[in-house]
């Protein structure tokens, strides 16, 4: 079954520069398919060179991988680690005056992977890890976020000075105690499943807006326009009929 998965990354940015990641990987030998994103931390020195190095370490973990060892999260952060840490040794003169290295080749990092019956989603830092059960767009219109769509990333920030700030990222140095992991039972016989791994740059919790209705008493939280988005494309997608990676 895992030769039937459609795989695809892609990265877009508003920004001069972009400093985002993404990757897929498929090691048949090993027995899974994975999808990889980093998001390079925007207050950090190499934001970018932090996300492009963190996902090809990453990605090279997983083609290494036989199916006797698969790797687990906490090889992959370390692997991840490990590239950024020789990254800054190699470029610590280039480093502008007065920056401190702490500020320097940050970025988070999410992972999904499938394997026989699973797929395990792994994350630090913030974004989305989106689970949609492929009857997602059998829902009727005015029902614009399915109940079918879910998305299990819980960000890992807290706010300082009115802020959201991440206390977990891949680093140069001491990386976190591990990705903060969980499993999923495929859904093999009903609807099957969707798993997308993205940046802020299309929704995570911490930046949800949130509000109360005075004059109701109820309270809301803003549904991104872009995960709406999404959820058009892939509709789209689905009732095209053109089931391969390039058309995803």
């Amino acid at each position: 079954m895992l030769d039937k998965t459609l795989l695809a990354a892609a990265t877009r940015s508003a920004k001069a520069r972009n400093e985002d990641a993404c990757a897929v990987v498929r090691n048949g030998q090993a027995g899974l398919n994975a999808i990889i994103v980093a998001d390079g931390v925007g207050s950090h020195y190499g934001a970018d060179q932090a996300a492009t190095l963190a996902v090809e370490a990453v990605r090279q973990s997983l083609l290494a991988a036989h199916p006797d060892r698969l790797p687990t999260p906490n090889d992959l952060i370390q692997a991840a680690q490990r590239a950024l840490a020789r990254h800054l040794e190699a470029h610590k003169a280039e480093l502008p005056d007065r920056l401190h290295a702490d500020n320097a080749f940050g970025t988070t990092l999410l992972c999904a992977i499938e394997t026989d019956g699973q797929i395990q989603l792994a994350y630090t830092g913030n974004g989305a890890l989106l689970h949609l059960r492929g009857n997602f767009n059998h829902f009727p219109p005015s029902q614009l976020v399915p109940w079918s769509v879910m998305n299990y990333l819980n960000p890992h920030s807290l706010m300082s000075g009115g802020r959201n700030a991440l206390y977990h990222i891949v680093s140069p140095f001491i990386a976190p105690a591990g990705f903060t992991a969980l499993s999923l039972s495929k859904d093999d016989k009903l609807f099957g499943d969707i798993v997308v791994a993205s940046t802020d740059g299309l929704c995570s919790f911490d930046q949800a807006a949130t509000g109360q209705d005075m004059d109701q008493g109820r309270t809301w939280i803003q549904v991104e326009p872009r995960l709406l988005i999404l959820l058009e494309r892939l509709g789209q997608f689905l009732r095209g009929g053109d089931y391969r990676d390039e058309a995803l």
